[in-house]
C-alpha cells in the first residue's frame, strides 16, 4: 500500500491518500497475432486496377478516399478485411465489364 501526502487545492489543508494496487486477474496466454496487412503491392494493384468512371457513386467514393489514403501512407495504409473483400470486388467487377484503365487493358 503506498501513501502520499497532498495538500487540498481548495483549502491547503494536508490530506494523506491511500492507494492499494490489486490485480484482478493475470492472464497468462499470449495474445492473438495481429491480423496481416494486406501487401502494399496487392492494394496498389486493386486500386490501379479500378476505372472510377465505370463504377457506382459509392464504389467511386470508397476507392477515390482508398486511394487518397494510401498515397498519403502508403505501406501503413490501414484497411480491414471487409473494406479489402470490397476493393477486390470492385475490381474483378471493373475487369469482367472492361472497366479496367485503358493503360493496363
Amino acid at each position: 500500500m503506498a501513501r502520499r501526502m497532498l495538500n487540498c487545492p481548495k483549502c491547503g489543508a494536508l490530506l494523506k491518500l491511500q492507494m492499494e494496487l490489486l490485480v484482478i486477474s493475470q492472464d497468462q496466454t499470449t495474445p492473438a497475432a495481429p491480423e496481416a496487412k494486406p501487401a502494399e503491392a496487392e492494394l496498389r494493384a486493386l486500386l490501379m486496377r479500378i476505372d472510377t468512371r465505370n463504377v457506382d457513386e459509392s464504389e467511386r467514393k470508397f476507392v477515390e478516399d482508398t486511394q487518397k489514403r494510401f498515397k498519403q501512407y502508403g505501406a501503413k495504409t490501414l484497411i480491414s478485411d471487409k473494406q479489402l473483400a470490397w476493393l477486390r470486388k470492385i475490381a474483378e467487377k471493373c475487369a469482367a465489364g472492361n472497366g479496367v484503365h485503358p493503360h493496363l487493358s
